[in-house]
């Protein structure tokens, strides 16, 4: 069966909404516009720390719309819920004064977006908040333990690209609670995929789509943010897919731990246009990281074609 590329997703604002796209330009860093901003708290004692729907209070992140006005100049708007008025962010609106921002245990150099978009989400969330930008000279290392020195990423939790799998939610969809309704958006990927075996994506190395050539770098563990509803902004259904996943999806093994969906990875080589609808090739295999190898829902039988 052909594999191709069935979804691509970019994530302007971090934990903001999806733009669903037909072709994407990709870089090292993701897809364009991935996380190319982000929201940090500004209240005393959470100063720069970054903001995503775990926060309590911003779960509603996830309805916050992003439009691409130019895509040449890299110009976006935001739309919140029930506010009439849009904010268009391009970079002249930045400050050119460097600060510092928290993702995770990443230090990044950051630039602010300015007092009266400071002031619209600030009145949205009801709590102090400020919207910045990566600085145009930084670089932010994606994780060591998983990655080359040089290798970068923008404001995503810690790389590049997901790549999710279809046929790895069709089977996880029949353990869910019943009356659960849950959607790939759930798992915020950036690239999906069709026609692949069940988990396969486990034992992927390398694949390429077009001239571009990606590396699945390690397996995503997965967090409680998969439990919100990304078209209400509301926790509707228990604590799924978190329940299921720690049933059929929970590992742990060489210095890593969690319950896994779908695989982190960067492009190794190219860049350009993917679209959806391309046919994917899979150039190299591997043995699961042990972290997945014995989990309940794994790839089983059969071959990978390559």
């Amino acid at each position: 069966m052909t594999i191709t590329v069935s979804s691509l997703h970019t994530y302007p604002l971090k934990s903001g909404q999806a733009i669903n796209l037909a072709e994407s330009t990709i870089t090292a860093k993701g897809l364009k516009f991935d996380r190319q901003f982000m929201l940090v708290h500004d209240s005393e004692n959470r100063r720069g720390q970054f903001v995503s729907q775990r926060d309590r209070g911003f779960e509603t992140l996830a309805l916050v719309k992003a439009k691409v006005i130019d895509p040449q100049s890299d110009v976006i708007s935001f739309s919140l819920p029930n506010q009439l008025e849009e904010v268009e962010v391009s970079k002249d609106l930045f400050s050119e004064d460097v600060g510092r921002s928290q993702v995770w245990k990443s230090q990044c150099e950051t630039v602010d977006a300015g007092d009266k978009v400071a002031l619209l989400f600030s009145n949205y969330f009801n709590s102090p908040v400020r919207l910045v930008a990566m600085s145009q000279n930084f670089k932010r290392q994606v994780d060591p333990d998983f990655s080359q020195q040089g290798d970068s990423v923008n404001f995503a939790d810690g790389f590049p690209i997901l790549f999710t799998n279809n046929q790895s939610l069709a089977v996880l969809r029949h353990h869910f609670n019943d009356g659960a309704k849950i959607g790939m958006e759930r798992f915020r990927p950036n690239i999906v995929v069709d026609g692949l075996a069940p988990f396969a994506e486990d034992h992927i190395v390398k694949l390429q789509i077009g001239s571009l050539v990606f590396e699945f770098l390690k397996p995503c563990s997965r967090c409680i943010m998969t439990t919100i509803d990304q078209n209400s902004g509301e926790k509707l259904f228990g604590n799924e897919p978190i329940s299921t996943l720690s049933k059929f999806r929970k590992g742990s093994g060489d210095g890593l731990q969690g319950v896994f969906f779908g695989q982190n990875a960067i492009l190794r080589e190219g860049s350009g246009l993917i679209h959806v609808g391309d046919e994917v090739k899979i150039l190299e295999l591997k043995e699961p990281h042990p972290s997945v190898a014995n989990t309940q829902l794994r790839f089983h039988a059969g071959s990978i074609d390559i």
